[in-house]
C-alpha cells in the first residue's frame, strides 16, 4: 500500500479529511505561494539589490568570499524563500491552529537558513511577513466564499 494510502487508512475516520477538503487545502497553499511569488519577484526587479557575494566581493571587503551554497542569478531583496515560508506558515496555521508555534518556527528557520547559507542579507527576510499578509487575503476570501456552510 503506498504511503499516502496508508496514512489515509490510519487514524480516526471522523477526523480524516475528505478528498475535496484535502484538495481545497492544497489550493489554498498554491494560490498563496503563486501570489506571493508574483509580489516577491516584482519587488526583486524593482529594487535590484545585490546578493551578499556581490556586495562583499565588489566592495573589496573580501575578494575571495564565497557563500556556502550557489547563489541564484537574480536579485536578493526580498527573499522568495522567506515569502513562501511566511505564506505557507499562515495557511497551515489556519488549517491546523494547534500547531501554530511549530509552523512559525519552521518558517523563521527557513528564512534565516538563507542568511546562514550566504545567499541573503538578514533584511531580505522582510518577505516572511509579506507572505503572511498575502495568505491572510486568501484566508479572508475562503472565509467569505460560503463553501462548507449548511444551507
Amino acid at each position: 500500500m503506498p504511503d499516502i494510502e496508508k496514512a489515509a487508512a490510519e487514524g480516526n475516520k471522523s477526523s480524516r479529511w475528505t478528498i475535496p477538503q484535502s484538495t481545497r487545502a492544497m489550493a489554498l497553499l498554491n494560490v498563496t505561494m503563486a501570489d506571493g511569488g508574483v509580489a516577491v519577484w516584482e519587488a526583486k526587479y524593482t529594487y535590484w539589490y545585490p546578493r551578499p557575494d556581490n556586495g562583499i566581493r565588489d566592495s573589496g571587503v573580501d575578494r575571495n568570499w564565497e557563500p556556502f551554497v550557489p547563489t541564484p542569478f537574480f536579485p536578493a531583496y526580498p527573499s522568495g524563500s522567506a515569502g513562501y515560508a511566511g505564506g505557507t506558515e499562515a495557511i497551515m496555521t489556519y488549517l491546523f491552529p494547534e500547531r501554530a508555534a511549530e509552523f512559525k518556527a519552521r518558517a523563521e528557520e527557513q528564512a534565516v537558513s538563507r542568511v546562514y547559507a550566504g545567499i541573503h542579507w538578514r533584511f531580505d527576510a522582510v518577505s516572511l511577513d509579506g507572505g503572511r499578509k498575502i495568505s491572510q487575503l486568501v484566508i479572508d476570501k475562503v472565509k467569505s466564499d460560503g463553501v462548507g456552510k449548511q444551507a
